[in-house]
């Protein structure tokens, strides 16, 4: 795969935006798909999220994503491939391009957060009987050269006769062509001239009276006055995991002079390692952060606005950090909260009278007001928050000022007020894995009323 593809497959597009600040004792919605798993590539594939849903009944909308295609696909370069997408439907469809393995999301939205996403998987088989497209061979050509490319060789299996239709379905940033600049789009033989020099990929399709092929692609190669750049990605490095490691591609050039946009990529990494980063993989001098010790790959590859250049690849061999300071963990003060008022009625049965109340309602409050986390070393750190108490949910257990739930408080008559006392854990872990806890209390009150 060329640095350019690689490129393509990191920035998954997604269509979910910002969650809202508040969502104060809102649960989060559900997301379910229902689909096929194995279809012909030829129809169209349909999706039902119908099933989703969300605890408290709030109306949803549906946010389709493909977060991956086959390498022949060209539906990641489109900005819609799902249609309908982002309303209230619960049902889309798309229709794939190539043979192959299809990975979709869904994320559901009800007025106030995102769902988890949830995942469904088509395995597009090759259709039975379709015409099949070819659009030639690759070429290398000069600047302002000709270029001409064939679908003679493209057949139908009955013997039917074909239309084609060709296309620009790649061409390098800054060309001043488009679809009407490609002669003889709707025949076996189309032509252009190239205005820039890079990669240009024309895309064919050919048709019988019943059905289409699959598009084929053919790659034109332009070569010009312009020539690629080379990447360097520094010299092998040493050093510690934890710790922040420099990355230097200031040293890659281009033979014309052009500035450079660099694409860091980790392409291996120790078994264990799930969260090491590159701090700003855009830049040409930037930073690692690994989270364990072992050889990481990178690979850097630079652009000049025409060529991406081959990759060039650096290792770092990493020890674990000698020197660790665990972190200090004040989970705050013990606080009081009030979850409101139950219903009282009286209860008698003759000879005496008592009062029979009903639970308050489950209350969600902030969890952590006043706590503090510190470390020596300035790891970032993993948060826990959690409870031993079945009457309490953690809600946003990894925020340090997260939000939590308590229920199955009830009074024993009205004017009177019950305190339940609930316990909750703070945990810190660092980059090494030292860890450090603390405790707070809250206590919650539930008044009783006459109803």
């Amino acid at each position: 795969m060329n640095p350019k593809s690689l490129l393509v497959l990191s920035l998954l597009l997604s269509a979910c935006g910002e969650e809202p600040a508040d969502t104060a004792g809102n649960q989060p919605p559900v997301a379910q798909i229902t689909a096929r798993s194995q279809q012909s590539a030829e129809e169209l594939y349909a999706l039902a999220g119908v099933a989703s849903y969300d605890p408290e009944g709030a109306p949803l909308t549906w946010h389709w994503t493909l977060d991956y295609a086959p390498e022949a696909s060209l539906l990641p370069d489109r900005e819609a491939p799902f249609a309908p997408n982002h309303d209230g439907s619960g049902r889309t469809a798309f229709q794939p391009d190539a043979v192959g393995t299809y990975v979709i999301s869904l994320r559901v939205h009800d007025g106030l957060q995102y769902s988890e996403p949830a995942y469904t998987v088509l395995e597009a088989t090759a259709p039975e009987g379709l015409p099949v497209a070819d659009a030639g061979r690759d070429q290398l050509v000069g600047l302002g050269e000709r270029v001409t490319v064939s679908g003679l060789q493209s057949f139908d299996p009955l013997g039917e006769n074909l239309s084609y239709r060709w296309e620009l379905a790649v061409v390098p940033s800054g060309t001043a062509l488009g679809e009407g600049d490609l002669a003889g789009a709707g025949t076996a033989e189309a032509s252009f001239t190239p205005d820039l020099p890079g990669t240009w990929v024309l895309s064919l399709v050919v048709s019988n009276a019943l059905s289409s092929s699959l598009p084929d692609a053919v790659r034109i190669e332009v070569e010009g006055e312009s020539l690629p750049p080379m990447a360097w990605a520094g010299d092998d490095l040493v050093g510690e995991d934890c710790t922040a490691i420099p990355l230097d591609g200031s040293g890659s050039s281009d033979p014309d002079g052009d500035p450079l946009t660099a694409w860091w990529t980790l392409q291996s990494q120790p078994p264990g390692s799930d969260s090491a980063t590159v701090e700003d993989p855009e830049a040409l001098q930037t930073s690692l952060w690994p989270d364990v010790a072992g050889r990481y790959t990178l690979s850097l590859s630079v652009f000049d606005g025409v060529w991406w250049s081959e990759p060039d690849l650096v290792m770092l061999d990493l020890a674990e950090r000698v020197g660790n300071e665990a972190p200090v963990v004040d989970a705050g003060p013990q606080v009081t909260v009030e979850a409101g008022e139950a219903g009282c009625v009286r209860v008698s049965d003759g000879w005496s009278t008592s009062w029979s109340c009903s639970e308050c309602a489950p209350h969600a409050f902030e969890l952590g007001a006043g706590a503090v986390i510190t470390d020596a070393d300035g790891d970032p750190l993993s948060l826990t928050w959690s409870t031993a108490d079945a009457r309490a949910t953690v809600l946003e257990p990894h925020l340090l000022h997260g939000r939590a739930s308590v229920s199955k408080l009830r009074p024993t008559k009205p004017g009177l007020c019950t305190t339940g006392a609930f316990t909750f854990t703070l945990a810190a872990q660092d980059c090494p894995g030292a860890t450090a806890s603390d405790t707070t209390s809250v206590q919650v009150r539930c008044c009783g009323v006459e109803e």
